[in-house]
């Protein structure tokens, strides 16, 4: 075994010397951002990676300064700004560059304020690998955290003593699909020079640290650069450490790197008389990192302002957190869900005729302006949060009933069905373990949802009872007498409806909620409620098993109450392939309109509100 990887090794690094050489000329255009400071000071750390054996070799790093401007400018995205100093439109030319090689442009802005506290702001990345520019050009403007880039690239071969070999060709087209048209400007030049025989020192710098990578070896291993502030072209020659299943870990990242994601979204309130009080969030940083949720509000009051303000906070906290999720995963999921929790209370804490009272908010529900009626304010969400990071992590975070299942389709589709994986169990009032982790010891109630219960003391029916043991088990007395009674099963797959009810005499009435953990329900955190999530973290090559192709599904309980996971997934997995970007969409949509149809049909004006994010990873 150890024969095969090094003679893997040696083969690769023959490959690698054997790729064509030529001049890479890099063009720097322009910059649109969302959400921009007043003024706009925009650099850009450009660096060159060639491959060494199964690592990567840190060629050339150089920062440009770009943009100086008072933020005057009106034609950025959504009426943002646009950096347009002098200095855009440098172009920089590297030569006796392999095919295998990398750029990776770093772009940043400096506060327009002089405080000594002062951060440079991250605004995101563009990862550009020439074998794949060479196969299919790609488009000049390039997605980042706020905002985009606009750049040029061009190529052409070179013989064993620098000779250019033909013309230049565009690896880069224009939004119309055309070829960018060249410019013809000053630039700077490198030329390739034998490695140092010691590390060249690095320059400290004011930006921020540079994000922890998943693996040592990979793509983008060194994520933001610490020569952040250099003037002049620095010759690091750093090699990224190598892991230690080097051969593996090689053939993963190559996955992660040509996996293609695609996502479609669909929301609709259901009955027309309905408020919808689902919705969802989808955010692109570059092609490899995305953040998809499904927040699910609810409770006569104020469902939708919940869900709303939780959305809200969420996108704000992810955009400025995204990069820590590579080293504490479980920690900023955590607090972007605190964030939430916290926003919901402020957002219904300012609604009309709330006010806080010992801690809790409340309104008068009292028909007599003379003698009012103060009570507990009834909101709150469940949260799914899908972050994919660098393409191959998933990191799933998730309190309520809005599910997350990760499929890869069945080899003969006709005859099998998908495997799928619930990435977390529903946190259900019949969950055994978390009526045992929070519940058990509570002044509140899990029971059936008999509809009688309030007027007959018989059919308040404990969904849990003591095992013998010390321990507790589902009352089987309990499930026979609801089934007695035609309660019958909240989903397709067999899930009985339940609730945790508060306590009768409690401070405030009575209130019902059908789940374990949530954002919000404010009432209900005071007798075991959770808002903290359930996070896991999981590779994407781990969960496709070998598989080409995979589906990412995440909906509120009014598609998946529809359906076995099973079927629902089959529904999303076997779709066209996504060179049919329409025919695909409209099989997504169609499935989402079935289960609107589905839930009209079951539960007429009662049916819930519906809302998914589908994604797609392909080869």
């Amino acid at each position: 075994a150890q024969a095969q990887d090094s003679a893997a090794r040696h083969n690769m690094v023959a490959a690698a010397e054997q790729d064509e050489n030529g001049v890479l000329s890099l063009l720097l255009r322009r910059a649109e951002f969302e959400n921009a400071d007043s003024v706009v000071n925009t650099y850009v750390c450009i660096r060159l990676l060639e491959r060494s054996g199964f690592a990567w070799r840190q060629r050339r790093s150089t920062v440009v300064k770009c943009g100086d401007t008072s933020g005057n400018d009106t034609n950025g995205l959504n009426g943002g700004h646009e950096s347009a100093s002098a200095q855009w439109d440098e172009q920089f030319v590297f030569e006796d560059v392999r095919e295998d090689a990398k750029l990776v442009l770093d772009v940043w802005n400096a506060p327009g304020n002089t405080a000594i506290d002062a951060k440079d702001v991250y605004f995101g990345k563009v990862t550009l690998r020439l074998s794949e520019l060479l196969r299919e050009p790609a488009p000049e403007w390039h997605e980042l955290i706020n905002g985009r880039l606009c750049i040029q690239l061009t190529w052409v071969l070179t013989d064993d003593e620098g000779l250019e070999l033909g013309s230049p060709r565009l690896l880069t087209l224009g939004s119309n699909g055309s070829d960018v048209t060249a410019h013809a400007v000053p630039h700077r030049t490198e030329s390739r020079v034998a490695p140092p025989s010691a590390p060249t020192k690095k320059v400290e710098s004011d930006a921020p640290a540079k994000a922890k990578p998943f693996a040592r070896n990979g793509d983008d291993a060194s994520d933001l650069s610490d020569d952040s502030m250099l003037e002049e072209i620095v010759d690091l020659d750093e090699e990224i450490a190598e892991d230690e299943d080097s051969a593996d870990a090689s053939l993963a990242l190559a996955g992660a790197a040509a996996r293609k994601i695609s996502y479609y979204e669909y929301t609709h309130r259901g009955p027309p008389a309905k408020e919808n009080q689902d919705t969802y969030f989808t955010i692109r940083f570059d092609e490899r990192n995305f953040v998809f949720a499904v927040l699910d509000g609810h409770g006569g009051d104020f469902g939708r302002v919940a869900s709303q303000a939780a959305s809200s906070a969420m996108q704000s906290y992810l955009r400025a957190h995204f990069s820590e999720l590579r080293a504490k995963p479980q920690e900023i999921m955590t607090a972007c869900f605190e964030s939430a929790h916290k926003a919901i209370y402020r957002a219904i804490k300012e609604q009309d005729g709330v006010k806080e009272e010992g801690g809790m908010l409340v309104m008068d529900f009292g028909e007599d302006e003379d003698s009012p009626e103060w009570d507990a304010v009834d909101g709150g969400t469940t949260a799914s949060v899908a972050a994919i990071v660098d393409g191959e992590h998933l990191i799933y975070a998730a309190v309520g009933d809005s599910a997350g299942l990760f499929a890869i389709p069945a080899a003969n589709p006709e005859a099998e069905l998908p495997q799928c994986v619930e990435l977390i169990a529903e946190h259900s009032p019949t969950r055994v373990d978390e009526f045992v982790a929070r519940l058990s010891t509570s002044a509140a109630s899990v029971v059936y949802n008999h509809p009688e219960m309030f007027e007959d003391p018989a059919c308040m029916l404990n969904v849990f009872c003591r095992d013998g043991r010390g321990g507790w088990k589902v009352d089987e007395e309990s499930e026979r007498r609801a089934d007695e009674a035609g309660l019958g099963f909240k989903t397709e797959r067999g899930d009985r409806a339940a609730v945790i009810l508060t306590p009768e005499d409690g401070e405030y009435s009575q209130m019902m909620l059908n789940m374990t953990r949530s954002i919000g329900d404010f009432y209900h955190q005071k007798f075991g409620v959770t808002w903290k999530p359930d996070v896991i973290t999981r590779k994407i090559s781990d969960l496709m098993g070998g598989s080409q192709k995979a589906v990412l599904c995440i909906a509120s309980d009014g598609v998946w109450d529809m359906w076995t996971f099973e079927e629902a997934m089959a529904e999303l997995a076997n779709v066209e392939p996504a060179s049919r970007a329409a025919e695909r969409k409209q099989q997504v949509m169609d499935f989402f309109e079935t289960s609107r149809q589905k839930g009209q049909e079951t539960f007429a004006d009662s049916a819930d509100n519906l809302t998914g994010v589908v994604v797609y990873f392909d080869p």
